[in-house]
């Protein structure tokens, strides 16, 4: 319960409080991989990558089969910058759970980050064969089109975007925009 309880301090941004009750149960549970997990994403959350590393990397040497430990390492070690980390976490990730929604969305952002501008449309596309109304990666995917100047393709995806949440501001002005380019003023 206290787990529990720490998990939804994190998700209210109360991360000291999650902090202090995800501690409260590795002092009890010094292997207790769920607390162990959760005190790792709050210390990404918080940018403290270093320690956030070093929890999911203690989980997985005990657990080297925790999809959820190996997806936040991996999230964190793009976060922190190793793009070549990070795809390598996510790809063993997918070997384990082919069609992991976190793993191809992680996967997109890298690549994107990464200027892999095909690779980044590929991980996005295999979630949206199975959840085409996937706003989050709908978002990733328009990103990518704006970052990699194929502005047509970005404005249909973020018009993908407005069909189903016909008041996203972002996607509009991501619109707005990627029409500038263009040169349709």
């Amino acid at each position: 319960s206290m787990v529990q309880l720490a998990r939804y301090l994190s998700w209210s941004e109360k991360y000291e409080e999650a902090i202090t009750y995800f501690k409260k149960v590795l002092a009890v549970q010094p292997d207790h991989a769920e607390a162990k997990v959760g005190l790792a994403t709050v210390y990404s959350w918080q940018k403290k990558y270093k320690e956030s590393i070093k929890l999911y990397q203690e989980v997985l040497s005990k657990y080297p089969d925790s999809v959820d430990a190996m997806a936040g390492l991996a999230r964190v070690q793009s976060w922190a910058g190793d793009y070549k980390m990070s795809v390598q976490t996510f790809q063993k990730t997918l070997q384990l759970v082919p069609d992991s929604r976190d793993a191809l969305l992680g996967l997109g952002r890298v690549y994107s980050w990464n200027k892999e501008y095909k690779k980044s449309e590929e991980a996005y596309k295999k979630v949206l064969e199975k959840n085409p109304k996937d706003i989050e990666i709908l978002k990733g995917l328009a990103n990518t089109y704006k970052w990699s100047e194929q502005y047509t393709k970005g404005i249909h995806t973020e018009l993908k975007i407005l069909d189903i949440e016909p008041n996203n501001v972002d996607s509009m002005l991501s619109i707005g925009y990627m029409y500038g380019e263009l040169g349709a003023i």
